[in-house]
């Protein structure tokens, strides 16, 4: 009987730290060593960094191809570790799994070519000029997906220097412009600026019809041309052009201008000549045939501009023209669509009695018949939703037989001024039911009394002025609904109003009031007290008296418009101190600005000195609401509308003014710029290249690179320091002997020993990756620059044996295959044919060659090897390429061993198995360790039969030919 060997097998949970310190030590036999066999680094890019240095156009349509790039997923081949991959069942194979291209900058995608092949593509249009720095800086983002590990990811930098374009419209701010002038302002009056800025930067041109009005082409800047007078119009409505001067594009060929207009409102007089209108409608006759009948109903507001709901109701209307007979009918066929009036007051004069029309024929009974004895009901209800608040009711049915009859009754107060229309379904229970339709008008008393909005208003007369002159007109609302009842008049209230007012104000019926007084001649009194009444022709409907109600007017005497606005307590200079990277829309300054004349409507603008439209000055608020003032004043708002550079304009000596309709003032506002990081370096390439380029030959060292120096330019002022070093996320161990020297913000590349390797498995025939610019000494913006260096390859490679393991039989004149590699590049004939000689020991030869860039021997040994008396021989080789490099290798060559009947006895075993967290699963199924007993015919001990007897903990383990394994997720801890 075999007896069960017995097993520690211990799972050691590790932190990051601990891999670290594990990371160097040797693969021991039998214990995975999982830091060396399993790679944590994601899919190769076939760059590091992807650039597009000469200018990229912000008009590239969308889905434009940027650059083709590829991705290979990480396998074992690639894998950047030294360690020999023998290991055919070891955790740390890499099936490849699927792998995820994606960029992390929303104006552009990856496509999927074929293959491992991509392309970054554009997803917008047009592209932002003004992103920071004129450019897009990204990354694209690989993610490999591998079966029992979490997921691996690869990053590479995307660099794509913008050119400008003329791609947007100039647009005026705001859309709306409104402007103030007086009657009487002097020809070549400024009075306001018209403002429009471009995203593109490119300066505006203004033009407009010339005829009253005139603009300055430059500065938006609008001039009276032709005198006001009092037969002239009250309001102007001009069409303004903005063009802007392309300069963002003059270096295409497709440059061309773009245009944009608006219409602008000149006011002379403020004067209320615009009267309420009606939107009717209306309806078309419908046609029986075109049934089914769907149409959609919008709501639409009273605001201005009037706007419609976005969402709609769809009706449609179904034509009924079935001829089945009905289980009931009305007596009276109007029952199906009646008609009735009834006065608002019903309610409080027939409480409780039914609703009746005489005058329409109506006496109030509902009657229906039934076509069987069955009993029923009838309902009275709103064809709406909402049931609750109907003031209507049915009455107690009175049945004859199959006759039937009710009524509707009131069921609390109406209000024509509320809703002076009901719909009402009548409808009969039974199937299908007897529906019809009272439509029940609301006729309106003379319930309510005329009301203001407000009860008193203070208004203003100007001296001087001569003529009939209307100050104001009021209107008061009576809710009442009948024209007759809510019709208001209006008259001036004798007894309460100031008697020196009396004679000097009129009250016509309409509620307009007007004088034709001269005030500040005739008179001295700098403001009067009036009550107008507003009153009903029509009694109460309880009452032989009008219903009224009265309205106080304050009227201020005001001096006329001779008074020119003063800027901030009369300063005529001001200077603001701004960074050049403040952002648009940013108020830089606010001005005060006062008038003695209290009624005074502001225009703001800008003289001159507003290069590219870069500012706008407009009104922030006003004391014009505040009746009690006593002087006007306002603040106007100085607001950043386009982006600054501190290396074209320096600062900005702008000419602010204010317009009174009337009277002028002007400041002088110069707005300084403090210089910020706004260029990102550039690298001073040699025209029709994209890349600095170098070739080094295979392993060697270099001082100094031969070809161009790399240097980068700052366009900031004042130049900062610039940091430079080498960028690389795809195979950075190997470019650590490469360093690079600077003089005078010149670099040149460096290798130390052993340099560059060409050959396989760790080289590369060209090595791809950039150098990274760093401004303010590494704490302010980076660029990058590729580089790509070639690698010549030298015949610096021995023959090198390589089918591992070497296992020859025991026996007499054994032998193996020996196959032997020169991993230089075949392609440069610095290999085969090969010569191998054997060094030691005397009793190996090797016969036999073939001549391919494997070369293989047999290794015969002349004489009896036996196991028992030697396990392992060391076998050296001298073998040299066809240039003659050669070099001794050493191999070991173990002994198997015949089969025999040597008994075996009890082992014990331990093994330790370190995972990192989140890889438990790689765990599974997987070779653990050998447990191999003591078995002095040791080749076969894996042949023996083994079987499990007990394991603590409950886990299940199996063996195989001596290899232990689970399909069971291990837990930290031990197992026996």
């Amino acid at each position: 009987m075999i007896k069960t060997n017995i097993h520690c097998f211990h799972l050691l949970f590790s932190y990051l730290i601990q891999i670290n310190l594990i990371y160097g030590q040797l693969v021991q036999k039998n214990i995975p060593d999982f830091f060396y066999n399993v790679d944590f680094s994601g899919p190769l890019f076939d760059q590091a960094v992807y650039t597009i240095l000469s200018n990229f156009p912000v008009s590239t349509p969308i889905n434009t191809e940027v650059f083709k790039f590829t991705v290979k997923p990480r396998t074992d081949d690639n894998q950047p570790s030294f360690t020999p991959r023998k290991y055919s069942n070891s955790m740390r194979t890499i099936a490849s799994g699927s792998i995820t291209v994606i960029s992390n900058h929303p104006s552009f995608t990856v496509i999927n070519l074929v293959n491992d092949s991509y392309a970054l593509v554009s997803n917008i249009s047009p592209l932002n000029y003004f992103s920071p720095f004129n450019r897009y800086l990204f990354q694209i983002i690989a993610r490999q997906t591998i079966p029992t590990r979490p997921p691996v990811t690869s990053i590479a930098q995307v660099q794509i220097n913008l050119e400008n374009d003329n791609v947007h419209d100039p647009m005026f701010i705001p859309e709306n412009q409104i402007f103030y002038i007086s009657e009487t302002a002097p020809v070549g009056i400024q009075f306001g600026t018209v403002y429009a800025t471009d995203r593109d930067n490119d300066d505006i041109t203004y033009t407009i019809d010339c005829v009253q009005f005139c603009i300055e082409s430059s500065t938006g800047v609008l001039r009276l041309e032709q005198p006001l007078d009092s037969s002239s119009q009250s309001e102007y409505s001009l069409s303004v052009t903005a063009t802007d001067s392309g300069s963002s594009c003059l270096l295409r060929p497709s440059c061309y201008k773009r245009t944009k207009s608006i219409d602008i409102r000149i006011i002379v007089t403020v004067v209320n000549t615009k009267s309420p209108r009606f939107l009717n409608e209306i309806c078309a006759n419908l046609n029986i045939s075109r049934f089914p009948i769907t149409f959609y109903v919008y709501a639409q507001d009273r605001g201005t501009p009037p706007l419609l709901s976005k969402n709609n109701a769809t009706v449609t209307i179904h034509l009924d023209d079935s001829y089945e007979p009905s289980t009931a009918r009305w007596l009276d066929a109007r029952y199906e669509e009646l008609s009735i009036s009834i006065t608002e007051k019903f309610y409080e004069d027939y409480t409780n009695q039914p609703i009746f029309d005489f005058d329409h024929g109506f006496n109030g009974s509902i009657m229906y018949e039934l076509s069987s004895e069955t009993p029923s009901i009838m309902t009275v209800s709103s064809p709406f939703s909402d049931n609750t608040n109907i003031p209507f009711r049915d009455t107690p049915l009175i049945r004859n037989g199959r006759i039937f009859s009710s009524g509707i009754t009131v069921a609390s107060g109406l209000h024509a001024e509320i809703q002076n229309v009901y719909l009402l379904h009548i409808r009969v229970l039974v199937n299908p039911p007897l529906i019809g339709a009272i439509t029940i008008t609301i006729k309106d008393e003379n319930d309510q009394i005329p009301t203001f909005d407000i009860r008193s208003i203070v208004l203003s007369v100007i001296e001087q002025e001569h003529g009939n002159r209307t100050i104001a007109q009021i209107q008061a609302f009576d809710r009442d609904f009948d024209y007759h009842n809510s019709y208001v008049q209006y008259r001036l209230n004798q007894q309460l109003s100031d008697s020196e007012a009396i004679g000097k104000f009129h009250v016509e019926s309409d509620g307009t009031i007007w004088t034709n007084t001269i005030f500040g001649k005739e008179t001295s009194r700098t403001w009067y007290r009036l009550f107008i009444t507003a009153y009903n022709d029509v009694p109460a409907w309880n009452s032989v008296i009008q219903n009224s109600q009265d309205f106080q007017f304050d009227i201020q005497v005001i001096s006329i418009n001779d008074k020119q606005p003063i800027f901030n307590n009369g300063s005529t200079a001001i200077n603001v101190f701004i960074d050049e990277t403040t952002v648009i829309g940013t108020n830089i300054l606010n001005l005060t600005i006062t008038d003695l004349d209290i009624d005074t409507n502001l225009n703001l603008g800008i003289f001159n000195g507003n290069i590219r439209n870069t500012f706008i000055f407009t009104l922030f608020a006003d004391n014009s609401a505040n009746s009690t003032r006593t002087q006007y004043e306002a603040i106007g708002q100085l607001k950043l509308v386009a982006p600054l550079d501190f290396e074209l304009i320096q600062d900005y000596r702008l000419i602010l003014f204010a317009f009174d309709t009337k009277n002028i003032a002007a400041i002088n506002v110069t707005v300084n710029l403090y210089p910020q990081n706004t260029k990102a370096p550039y690298f001073d390439l040699m025209p029709g290249y994209t890349s600095y380029q170098y070739e080094v030959v295979d392993e060697t060292s270099y001082p100094k690179l031969d070809g161009h120096f790399i240097q980068a330019i700052d366009s900031d002022n004042p130049k900062s320091l610039l940091h430079y070093e080498i960028y690389d996320n795809k195979h950075p161990s190997t470019l650590n002997n490469l360093f690079l020297h600077e003089i005078n913000n010149q670099i040149t590349i460096g290798i130390n020993s052993p340099g560059l390797s060409r050959d396989f498995p760790f080289g590369n025939s060209i090595y791809n990756f950039a150098i990274c610019v760093t401004d303010e000494d590494r704490s302010g913006v980076s660029s990058y620059v590729p580089v790509s260096i070639k690698v010549i390859d030298k015949n610096n490679k021995a023959p090198m044996p390589t089918n591992f393991p070497w296992i020859m039989k025991e026996g007499i004149n054994s032998s193996i295959d020996m196959i032997f590699q020169d991993y230089d590049d075949p392609e440069e004939d610095n290999t085969i044919p090969y010569r191998v000689n054997i060094v030691s020991p005397s009793n190996f030869e090797l016969t036999g060659s073939t001549i391919k860039s494997k070369v293989s021997y047999k290794l015969l040994y002349n004489g009896i090897l036996n196991r028992t008396l030697t396990k392992n021989l060391t076998v050296t080789f001298n073998a040299s390429d066809n240039k003659g490099f050669n070099r001794i290798t050493s191999i070991p060559i173990v002994i198997s061993d015949d089969f025999n009947t040597y008994p075996i006895s009890n082992g014990s075993k331990t093994i330790k198995v370190i995972y990192v967290n989140s890889y438990q699963n790689s765990l599974l199924n997987i070779d653990l360790g050998s447990v191999y007993v003591n078995d002095l015919n040791d080749w076969y001990r894996a042949d023996r039969l083994y079987s499990i007897r007990r394991v603590s903990r409950g886990q299940i383990f199996n063996v195989s030919n001596g290899i232990l394994s689970t399909a069971e997720t291990l837990e930290p801890g031990s197992y026996t």
